[in-house]
């Protein structure tokens, strides 16, 4: 396939977020998936999607890349979950 050099990459794209104290210190932080759309902004796929979460105190971003970063319409549930119930999920 054909690379075009002089392809602007577009910067990636808030795809879905949510608040809620992932790191156990009581203070709600805040949690995004990002990504980019490569078949423009009206398309449900999307690729390159990663994990960011900005700790509620400090303000400091987190980027953690997903092994399996492309698809269709990304979410995110934020939860309490047990062990028994980590496993059946």
């Amino acid at each position: 396939m054909y690379s075009n050099p002089y392809y602007m990459r577009q910067p990636p794209s808030i795809l879905t977020s949510k608040q809620g104290d992932v790191n156990g210190d009581g203070i709600p932080d805040h949690v995004y998936l990002i990504g980019q759309k490569p078949d423009g902004s009206t398309s449900p796929f999307t690729t390159e999607i990663t994990l960011v979460i900005q700790d509620g105190r400090t303000n400091a971003a987190y980027s953690i890349p997903l092994e399996s970063n492309a698809g269709y319409q990304p979410s995110i549930f934020l939860g309490i979950l047990t062990e028994i119930e980590w496993m059946i999920f």
